[in-house]
């Protein structure tokens, strides 16, 4: 898994939604053209706080970021995707292309 082969393990994982939210709101006041929030997929991998919530935080979470276009990857598809296993995932398409 390249992504974790690369991560520091060193150093603790700090800021999760709140620090990305402050980060994208930052360029968006830095660049008043616009800012494009991207996310290539994997969204929803089945950590503890995932499988808590069934993938209701995370989606909620997506929105608020005002994500432009999310991918999907392959784990998106795993059986630990949001609430309502492939339903879920079906809503959270729909509800973000709502969005979009």
């Amino acid at each position: 898994d390249p992504q974790s082969s690369s991560a520091d393990q060193h150093k603790p994982l700090v800021g999760g939604i709140a620090r990305r939210k402050t980060f994208f709101d930052a360029r968006r006041q830095d660049n008043p053209h616009g800012v494009l929030v991207l996310d290539d997929g994997d969204l929803f991998n089945g950590s503890d706080f995932f499988q808590f919530t069934q993938g209701e935080a995370d989606m909620k979470a997506f929105e608020l970021l005002e994500y432009h276009a999310i991918g999907l990857g392959n784990h998106d598809f795993d059986a630990r995707a949001p609430a309502g296993g492939e339903a879920g995932l079906a809503r959270f398409v729909s509800t973000a292309t709502r969005h979009a």
